[in-house]
């Protein structure tokens, strides 16, 4: 069992990030704004979440076009 442990630690790896005072505010100003102006029913938040989905949907459709031709230059 412990060989399983320590194979399993092997593979999962963690990587620390150091982050300034000023980066952690930036980030939390960011995520407490969307989480209030979805509470709030904001129509800009409404835009935000739509364009995020269609980004979502057309990269899948760029990367299921041309994804079987750059697998091998993503192995190099």
């Amino acid at each position: 069992m412990s060989n399983e442990l320590d194979e399993y630690l092997e593979e999962k790896s963690s990587s620390m990030v150091k982050m300034t005072k000023q980066q952690k505010i930036s980030r939390a100003t960011g995520a407490l704004a969307v989480g209030m102006a979805k509470k709030k029913g904001d129509p800009a938040y409404t835009q935000m979440i739509k364009y995020k989905t269609l980004y979502i949907k057309f990269k899948e459709k760029i990367t299921a076009k041309y994804g079987p031709r750059v697998r091998s230059q993503a192995r190099k």
